[in-house]
C-alpha cells in the first residue's frame, strides 16, 4: 500500500485478592503496568505479529493495607471510585482494613447527611492508618450522582452533554474513565470535541470543542496519548492529524499530519494512537474491502515508520492504552481479545458482556464504541444516521478487570505506649487554663458571648518585578510591540529595578529577535506569487497579493483577506519556515522566541524551534528559569515565603534542567534561616547551618520570636531532643515580650517517646488539650512537625500523623501573635524551620 507517513509529534491494576476476568496486562515474563505504551511500548518497539496468539493468565501485583477508622463508626469507603466490599460482594463499613494495590489512591468517606471526605495515601508494604474525625453537616456530593445512587447494569442511557454538540460519534474514553473525546457537527464546527466529568459517577459536562481540528471534511476516531498528543483521521483524505498543548488545562494550539495516503481512491476511516503514542493502529478502506494496518516509531518526536497490514481482531481498532486488549462488538457481545506483548498476536480471551441495545445498528468501519479500562462502561454511537445518538451503559457495578479492592473488619487498635511513672501527667506541674475553651461548641459559645474580631486581610504588594515581568508578558503576547519597547525603556529608568539590569538586557534581546521575525515574515509573504499556496488553519489557499500589510488569498469559494499581524502564530511561522536553510540555528531561535512569547509559553512548538537553535535556545530557556527565580529571591528577601515557594515549585516542575534549578537548595536555605528573627533571653544557641541547639540547661525566658505577628500560619520544622528532661516546643499568640506561658498558647515537644499522650506530652497544646497519640521519637532522633493555626482552629502533625485537631476561644486572649520557638529548659535542637502566613494574612 502506498503511504507516506510524516514527521510526528512529541507525543489498577491489582489486586489480586481475586483473579477474575483474566483481566490485567500479564506478560509471561514478568508483570505488565498499567500503561505499556509508556513502558513495553517504547522498550520493545513495532510490534510484528511473530509471536503466536496464546491464552494469557491473570496478571498479579503487590498489594498493601489500609487501615480506615470514622468517627462514628459505619461509613461507607471508597479506593479511587470503587466503594470497599467484602469477600463476600457486601458493602464493607468503617472501621475497616482494605487491601488495595501498591501506590497512589484517594480515599473516600461517605455518609447520608454528611459532606464527603477525601484523603490522598499512598500504599507501601506498610499498612496506612488513616482516621477521619467527624465531617461537617450538608449534603454527600457523591450519593447525589446518577451513577452512584443508581447502578444497574446494562440499560442504554443518552450522555446528554455529548448529544447537545451535535451528531457525535466515534467516542473514546481515557483509561481512567473521566474524559469522553468524540467528533461532531457542533455549534463550534466541525471537529474533534471533550466532555469530563469529577468522578465515574458523575455525568460528563458540557463539551468543549477543540478549533484547530476545525475543518469542512469529516473528522473521525479521536484517541488521546498519556502525554496529551490527539490524534484523528479524516477519511476522505485518507490522513491521519495530530495535536498537541503544554499541559491538561491549555489549549491545542499546534497540530502537524502524521500519516497519509498517496493515492486519492482509499478511506481512512478509523484510527487510534496507543497510550505512549509510539504505535499508531488505522482501518483503510478500498471499495468493499477493508484492512487494518500499524505503523510505529522509536521515540515521540520522530517520524512513523512505514506501515504495515496487521491482523486486528474486528478490523476497527478499540485498543486499551497499552495495546494488549483489543475489544470487539457487533450489538449484541462484547468480547476482549488478549496478547502478551506489542509483538505478539491476539487470542480470544472472554466474553466481557452481552447486552441488548434495541437502537444500535453495527457500522463496522467506523471507531463506533470504546470500552472503559476496568471494562465497566460501555459508549456508543447508535449507528452512521444523523440523528444517532451517543449512548452509555453500565457493564458492571465493581471493575471486572484491573483492581478489586477488599476489605475486612478492623480490629481494636492496640495500646503500644507504656505510661512512665515519671513522666506521667500525675506528677508533673499542671497549668491551670480556666478561660480557655477548647472544641467546636465552645468556640461557638465564644463568639456568641463575646465575639472577637475577624484577622483582617492583608493586601500584599507586588514586587516592581513582578509588575513589570507581567506586563511585559501581556505586551509580547498581545503583539504591542510599540508600547513593549516604551516599557522596556521605563524599566531601564527606574532606581527600583536597577539591580536587574541583566534581566532587563534579555527582554532587550528576545524583543529584537522578535522584530527580526516580523520582518522576515514581511519579507517572505511580499516576496510570493499569484496562486503560490498559502495555508491558513487547516484551509488551504492561493495567494493574491500582499498591500497595506493585508495577506489577500483566494480559496474555492471566495476571498480571505488577513492583516498580518492578526494571523494565527502557527500559520505565520508556517510561511517563514518553508523558506528557511537547514541548519539555519539563528533564523529558528527567532522563531522560537516568537513563538513563546505569542503562546505564553504554551505548547510544544516553541520547544521544538529552541531545540532546533542549539546552544542559543537552550540559553532562552535557561533565561526563563532565573527569571523565575530572580523573583522568588525577592520575595525572600522581603520575607513573603508564601510568595516564594510556589515560585521555587514552578522551577523545580517546568525548569528543573537549567542553572536556576542548581540555586533551588540555597534559596530553601535562606528559606530556613532564623536570622531575622529576634533573640530573646541569656541563652547561647548553637548555630549549625539551618539547626539552632539549645543545650541542656534552664536559661529563663530564652526563646526565638518570629519578625512578624501572624492570626494563620503554616509552621513546619526538624527537631530532636537530648537528655531526659529536654523539651521545647513552639508558642503562638505570643505579644512579643513578657512571660509567654501567661499569655500564649504552646504545643509541647518533648523527650518522652514511649509515654502514654495526655495534655503534657509531645504534640499536647501544653496544659489544655492531649494529642491522640504520642509520636515521639527517642533522644537523638529527627522528629518532624506540622502546625497550622487558621484564627481559632488548630492541627498538628508529627512525623507524619495527625494527633491534634481542635478549636480554641479566649476572649482575654490576643487572636493574633508571634511564633516563638521554646529554648528556656533547653536540651532540645530546630532546624529547617519554615513559617508560612496564610493565604492573603
Amino acid at each position: 500500500m502506498p503511504l507516506a507517513i510524516t514527521a510526528g509529534l512529541g507525543v489498577v491494576a491489582v489486586v489480586l485478592l481475586f483473579a477474575f476476568g483474566v483481566g490485567g496486562d500479564g506478560d509471561p515474563g514478568g508483570s505488565v503496568g498499567q500503561d505499556q505504551a509508556a513502558g513495553v511500548d517504547e522498550d520493545q518497539g513495532p510490534g510484528d505479529g511473530a509471536e503466536p496468539a496464546v491464552a494469557l493468565p491473570p496478571a498479579v501485583q503487590s498489594t498493601g493495607t489500609i487501615r480506615v477508622e470514622t468517627t462514628p463508626a459505619g461509613a461507607m469507603v471508597l479506593i479511587d471510585d470503587q466503594r470497599v466490599h467484602n469477600a463476600e460482594g457486601k458493602p464493607q463499613l468503617s472501621p475497616c482494613v482494605v487491601t488495595a494495590s501498591k501506590g497512589a489512591h484517594a480515599v473516600t468517606i461517605v455518609r447520608e447527611g454528611f459532606q464527603d471526605q477525601t484523603r490522598q495515601v499512598t500504599v507501601s508494604a506498610k499498612e496506612v492508618d488513616l482516621v477521619f474525625h467527624a465531617a461537617r453537616e450538608g449534603a454527600s456530593a457523591l450519593l447525589a450522582t446518577r451513577w452512584f445512587s443508581d447502578a444497574r447494569v446494562g440499560e442504554p442511557v443518552p450522555i446528554a452533554a455529548a448529544n447537545a454538540a451535535g451528531r457525535p460519534r466515534d467516542p473514546w474514553l481515557s483509561s481512567d474513565g473521566l474524559s469522553l473525546w468524540f467528533v461532531a457537527d457542533g455549534t463550534g464546527g466541525r471537529g474533534v470535541y471533550f466532555a469530563t466529568r469529577p468522578s465515574s459517577f458523575d455525568e460528563f459536562n458540557h463539551p468543549q470543542f477543540v478549533p484547530i481540528t476545525r475543518g469542512r471534511d469529516r473528522r473521525a476516531s479521536p484517541s488521546v496519548t498519556t502525554r496529551g498528543l490527539l490524534v484523528y483521521a479524516v477519511p476522505e483524505k485518507a490522513a491521519i492529524w495530530g495535536a498537541v498543548r503544554g499541559g491538561p488545562l491549555q489549549p491545542f494550539d499546534d497540530k502537524q499530519p502524521l500519516a497519509s495516503s498517496s493515492k486519492t481512491s482509499p478511506r481512512w476511516t478509523a484510527s487510534q494512537v496507543l497510550g505512549g503514542g509510539l504505535h499508531l493502529f488505522f482501518v483503510e478502506s478500498v471499495g468493499d474491502v477493508a484492512k487494518s494496518f500499524h505503523a510505529s516509531r522509536i521515540k515521540t518526536d520522530v517520524a512513523f515508520g512505514p506501515a504495515e497490514a496487521f491482523e486486528l481482531p474486528g478490523i476497527r481498532p478499540c485498543l486499551s492504552g497499552d495495546g494488549l486488549r483489543q475489544y470487539v462488538f457487533d450489538g449484541k457481545t462484547l468480547v476482549r481479545w488478549r496478547r502478551s506483548s506489542l509483538r505478539g498476536r491476539f487470542a480470544r480471551d472472554e466474553t466481557v458482556a452481552e447486552l441488548e441495545l434495541p437502537d444500535y445498528v453495527d457500522d463496522p468501519l467506523a471507531r463506533q464504541f470504546a470500552v472503559s479500562d476496568d471494562e465497566r462502561w460501555l459508549v456508543y454511537s447508535g449507528g452512521p444516521s444523523a440523528t444517532a445518538p451517543m449512548m452509555m451503559v453500565r457493564l458492571h457495578q465493581r471493575p471486572n478487570r484491573g483492581t478489586l479492592v477488599v476489605g475486612t473488619p478492623a480490629k481494636p487498635r492496640p495500646v503500644v505506649a507504656k505510661v512512665d511513672p515519671k513522666m506521667s501527667g500525675k506528677d508533673r506541674e499542671k497549668k491551670s487554663a480556666v478561660k480557655l475553651m477548647v472544641g467546636p461548641k465552645a468556640l461557638a459559645k465564644a463568639v456568641k458571648e463575646s465575639p472577637g474580631k475577624a484577622a483582617k486581610s492583608v493586601k500584599i504588594t507586588e514586587l516592581p518585578l513582578s509588575t513589570y515581568m507581567a506586563s511585559w508578558q501581556k505586551l509580547l503576547a498581545t503583539r504591542d510591540y510599540t508600547a513593549a519597547r516604551s516599557h522596556l525603556a521605563a524599566a531601564r529608568r527606574n532606581p527600583v529595578l536597577s539591580d536587574v539590569d541583566g534581566l532587563l538586557e534579555w527582554d532587550a534581546q528576545e524583543l529584537a529577535s522578535i522584530e527580526m521575525f516580523w520582518k522576515e515574515a514581511r519579507r517572505v509573504v511580499s516576496e510570493m506569487k499569484p496562486d503560490d499556496p498559502v495555508r491558513i488553519g487547516s484551509v488551504k489557499l492561493k495567494f493574491v497579493k500582499f498591500e497595506n500589510d493585508n495577506l489577500v488569498c483566494r480559496g474555492q469559494a471566495k476571498r480571505v483577506e488577513r492583516p498580518l499581524v492578526k494571523m494565527a502564530a502557527s500559520d505565520l511561522v508556517g510561511l517563514v519556515e518553508s523558506t528557511l536553510p537547514a541548519g539555519d540555528t539563528a533564523a529558528q531561535l527567532r522563531l522560537g522566541v516568537f513563538l513563546y512569547h505569542d503562546l505564553q509559553g504554551r505548547g510544544s512548538s516553541a520547544a521544538r524551534r529552541l531545540q532546533r537553535a542549539g546552544p542559543a535556545g537552550a540559553e532562552f530557556l535557561d533565561r526563563r528559569g532565573l527569571r523565575v527565580m530572580a523573583e522568588a529571591r525577592a520575595e525572600i528577601a522581603r520575607n513573603r515565603p508564601e510568595r516564594a515557594l510556589p515560585l521555587l515549585a514552578r522551577i523545580e516542575k517546568t525548569y528543573s534542567k537549567t542553572s536556576a534549578a542548581k540555586q533551588v537548595a540555597g534559596a530553601w536555605a535562606e528559606l530556613y534561616s532564623l536570622a531575622k528573627w529576634t533573640r530573646l533571653g541569656s541563652r547561647k544557641w548553637e548555630v549549625d547551618g539551618v539547626a539552632w541547639r539549645a543545650a541542656p540547661g534552664r536559661s529563663a525566658g530564652s526563646l526565638i520570636v518570629s519578625p512578624r505577628e501572624m492570626p494563620g500560619f503554616d509552621l513546619s520544622l526538624e527537631w530532636k531532643t537530648e537528655g531526659e528532661t529536654g523539651q521545647g516546643g513552639v508558642f503562638f499568640r505570643y505579644a512579643g515580650t513578657g512571660n509567654p506561658t501567661t499569655g500564649a498558647l504552646k504545643l509541647q515537644l518533648s523527650s518522652d517517646a514511649g509515654v502514654a499522650a495526655d495534655q503534657f506530652s509531645t504534640g499536647a497544646l501544653f496544659g489544655v488539650t492531649a494529642p491522640t497519640d504520642n509520636m515521639a521519637k527517642p533522644n537523638g532522633q529527627w522528629n518532624t512537625l506540622k502546625l497550622r493555626v487558621d484564627g481559632d482552629a488548630v492541627r498538628v502533625e508529627i512525623n507524619g500523623r495527625r494527633v491534634l485537631m481542635t478549636t480554641v476561644a479566649d476572649p482575654d486572649r490576643p487572636s493574633v501573635g508571634h511564633v516563638a520557638l521554646d529554648g528556656i529548659t533547653g536540651g532540645i535542637t530546630y532546624r529547617k524551620v519554615l513559617l508560612v502566613p496564610l493565604a492573603g494574612r
